[in-house]
């Protein structure tokens, strides 16, 4: 086993023959910087690796079938279901910094592809662009559409989009709410961490002020239930003696209590 899994999910040769300028300290880290350190034929063992081999916990992915439990993060990696589910919810514990950039299950995506017989082995199968046909090894770039249509793959070369373009994709594969980079290049993943962050950054100042205005909501309803009620349980005006005397019913005196009232005076 010459490979063992980089701190960022990727993979780095242990043979550091492999390695041109082996030995120096500019060339030690992880795969996902060292790109340009890498003899070209390491290159391409390791993407192929990465295409077909789980990056949390280095266990092959194969076969790429419906019983295959697939998924891919905002980064373009590959892992398998059950054991980033195990990480995620074990990372507090463990402090695994791979896993900064997933913020739950929402952030992994299904990932359904096609299949044909690898030309390299006999009688396996290998991830395969669905239109083109060709085997997506890790050197053909290729993109997820998420969610895709659950009945078909949503796994395909970038050249099939570019050839036949989104509208006919979309139709046949859709319907998709983004696109993911499948093993982005080192300068293309630096650009999805910057994206992937921006579009963080506005989902988090989106949530924080739908929660600041619900609270004002709240907060007025309150006010208001409180003045109703004030105003319910405020005592009534004192009557002016002009009012009073409208509304109070006069006592009509009779001719007996007039006569015994003039006899009382005098």
């Amino acid at each position: 086993e010459n490979y063992t899994m980089g701190g960022d999910g990727g993979v780095i040769p242990k043979n550091r023959s492999y390695l041109r300028g082996a030995g120096s300290a500019s060339k030690t880290g992880n795969a996902s910087t060292e790109d340009a350190a890498l003899d070209p034929k390491v290159l391409k063992e390791e993407r192929a690796r990465a295409m077909t081999h789980c990056a949390i916990s280095g266990k092959p992915l194969v076969p790429f079938d419906d019983t295959s439990k697939i998924v891919v993060c905002p980064y373009g990696r590959l892992y398998h279901k059950e054991f980033i589910v195990e990480a995620l919810l074990t990372r507090k514990k463990t402090k695994d910094t791979r896993l900064a950039h997933i913020r739950g299950l929402k952030d992994l995506h299904d990932l359904r592809f096609h299949t044909v017989a690898s030309s390299q082995e006999d009688g396996k199968l290998v991830p395969a662009c669905p239109i083109r046909g060709t085997e997506l090894n890790g050197q053909i770039p290729a993109l997820a559409l998420v969610p895709g249509n659950p009945e078909n793959t949503n796994v395909i070369s970038e050249r099939a989009l570019t050839e036949l373009g989104e509208e006919t994709i979309l139709g046949e594969f859709g319907p998709a709410t983004g696109r993911i980079k499948i093993l982005p290049l080192p300068e293309e993943l630096e650009e999805i961490k910057k994206q992937h962050a921006e579009r963080m950054l506005k989902k988090k100042d989106k949530k924080k002020r739908k929660r600041a205005e619900e609270d004002d909501k709240k907060e007025a309803t309150k006010r208001s239930i409180s003045e109703s009620q004030s105003s319910t349980m405020a005592p009534s005006k004192p009557q002016s003696k002009v009012l009073k005397s409208l509304f109070t019913p006069k006592l009509v005196e009779s001719d007996k209590d007039k006569v015994d009232n003039l006899f009382a005076r005098t």
